[in-house]
């Protein structure tokens, strides 16, 4: 809803690399160096904190990535090897951070992984910040702009994202990146419309020219014509007019004009972002991914996860607090030195696979979620469940925690609800017999289309064939909902799709209660709820089953969209 920003173009300038002279100094200087070197990690950590405080409140994630770089700047590791470059080697203080830094980025530069390519991104950052308070320079100051404008750049860092939300700027749009990279994921946090990864646009627009940024559609227009940019200006108008209204009626309950009632949750991977959902209308959290611990620290301890597992569940106040573990593996290791190398990452050791062979792992995330559970209403969600074995195998486990936690007198809810994600071919096609064995499902669809279409959703020569709209996902789906129904369990969908309004409209014709999304979407799945009825709904839903083709479905729900809720688009 805040996805369209039009404007006058600013060109960032692109990155200028300082200049590193790669230069030894005498021994008699190197403790001077030592200590420059020393003093800029310092500052640069001070500058972070800066930020954080104007981004806390409102933007967990943002802040989160932003705690990530500060901690790699205070990293015993990087300062004791630039230490040692300086004073054995006798390295100037640019030239230990420039070959310390190189030596990191060279690291998770040779790995596969999209979370390894994230953090080349994220060392780049940290690079430019303690080159800053070495050789001198500022970071591009956006903050004094006097008129509003729509920033092109070749490339942004997540930290020159985050200052974005107290400048001029009202949207913007890079040459590279994509929609899981820290930089669109500080856009979405602070509900700054956002294109990435537009190829050489920066190269092709120039200051001061017309540029509209539609975030919705993934689009840049650049030097539209007269029609268009009327169009587009009454566009950002009125959405940005809808997302303020949605917003104020965030706590309206999410029920249909004939009086069926929708659970609308959210998505969250900090304990910050609890209370931002609840801000926001949501009813609780239906998906708390935890792989940010593992990122922070690659085997956090039970105390330290039952901590900030409490701390969520206390937050949400008796609300629903659905826990996912570790969806580790494939593009997702907190320590990728530690990942072997797999042809197909994506069909390897990840997820439940990779739970499953780590036992030590396991177990402990598994106690420290059932030592949380007696602080609100928790439950525990198994990911990327492929056959009923995997399932099984992990009720042993969690079994066997329990008994450890009773010989320890530790209390626990012995009950607790226990759910899988059903998010591959094989779970959907037998999800009547896993269904028997669980207390709900939850239909994680990001990666549901992408094993269903095989297709790699971050490849861009085939992200033309990503489409959710294929009739064979929304058959897919309809099977998973009817099969939860007839058992009477609850089933939720948790991917982007929960959020597109089309897919809203479309899930809930199918039978869908239970949204689960990002915390920022749920005053507009109310909304798109509140704005139909039922038989409204399951009309659409029916009229897209019979269509043949993914254009198809597309076209129809977006046109049928428009006239049901014609001030969303």
């Amino acid at each position: 809803m805040t996805g369209i920003a039009v404007g006058e173009a600013l060109v960032a300038p692109r990155d200028v690399e300082h200049r590193i002279h790669r230069r030894h100094v005498a021994p008699e200087d190197a403790a001077r160096e030592e200590e420059k070197s020393r003093t800029a990690l310092a500052k640069a950590a001070e500058e972070i904190d800066r930020e954080v405080a104007q981004l806390r409140g409102y933007a967990g994630v943002a802040s989160k990535i932003l705690e990530f770089h500060k901690a790699l700047i205070l990293s015993p590791d990087l300062a004791q090897e630039i230490r040692a470059h300086i004073l054995d080697a006798h390295m100037s203080a640019e030239f230990a951070v420039f070959t310390v830094m190189r030596r990191w980025h060279a690291h998770f530069a040779g790995l596969t992984s999209e979370a390894a390519a994230q953090k080349v991104h994220d060392l780049m950052d940290v690079e430019r910040r303690i080159m800053r308070y070495i050789v001198g320079g500022a970071m591009w100051d956006l903050a004094g702009l006097d008129r509003e404008v729509v920033l092109v750049a070749h490339t942004l860092t997540p930290s020159q994202a985050a200052s974005l939300g107290k400048t001029k700027v009202k949207g913007f749009a890079t040459d590279i990146g994509g929609k899981t990279a820290h930089t669109a994921i500080m856009a979405r946090a602070m509900a700054v419309p956002a294109v990435v990864g537009t190829g050489d646009l920066s190269l092709r627009v120039q200051d001061g020219q017309t540029v509209i940024i539609d975030g919705l559609e993934g689009l840049v227009i650049v030097d539209p014509d007269t029609e268009t940019l009327d169009r587009y200006r009454e566009q950002e108008r009125r959405h940005r007019a809808a997302f303020d209204a949605l917003v104020a009626e965030h706590d309206l309950p999410a029920e249909t004009l004939d009086g069926y009632e929708v659970e609308v949750l959210a998505n969250i991977e900090l304990a910050e972002e609890a209370e931002i959902a609840l801000a926001m209308g949501a009813h609780g959290v239906g998906l708390y991914r935890t792989e940010f611990l593992y990122e922070e620290c690659h085997e956090p301890s039970e105390d330290m996860q039952y901590d900030v597992y409490q701390e969520v569940a206390r937050a949400l106040g008796g609300r629903p607090c659905i826990i996912r573990t570790m969806d580790l593996g494939a593009d997702k290791f907190a320590h990728e030195g530690q990942q072997e190398g797999e042809r197909n990452p994506f069909l390897g050791s990840r997820s439940i696979r990779y739970s499953l062979q780590r036992p030590e792992l396991f177990m402990v995330q598994l106690r420290a979620i059932l030592r949380a559970s007696v602080a609100g209403d928790v439950r525990l969600l198994f990911p990327m469940i492929s056959v009923i074995e995997e399932l099984r195998e992990a009720k042993r486990h969690l079994a066997r925690a329990k008994e450890e936690l009773a010989a320890r007198g530790v209390p626990f809810r012995p009950h607790i609800p226990v759910g899988i994600m059903v998010e591959v071919p094989s779970a959907a096609l037998t999800v009547d017999q896993l269904a028997r064995e669980v207390d709900f499902l939850s239909i994680g669809t990001n990666d549901l289309v992408q094993y269903a279409l095989a297709v790699d959703r971050v490849n861009e020569r085939v992200a033309h064939l990503y489409q959710p709209g294929s009739p064979a996902i929304t058959r897919l789906l309809r099977h998973i909902i009817a099969v939860a129904q007839n058992l009477s369990i609850g089933v939720c969908v948790c991917g982007e799709m929960s959020a597109d309004p089309r897919f809203v409209l479309l899930l809930l014709g199918l039978g869908l209660r239970e949204y689960s999304v990002a915390p920022v979407a749920a005053p507009l799945v109310k909304h798109i709820v509140r704005s139909v009825s039922l038989a409204q709904a399951e009309a659409f839903a029916e009229k897209t089953l019979g269509l043949a083709t993914a254009e198809e479905c597309d076209a129809f729900m977006s046109e049928r969209l428009a006239a049901l809720l014609p001030n969303l688009r």
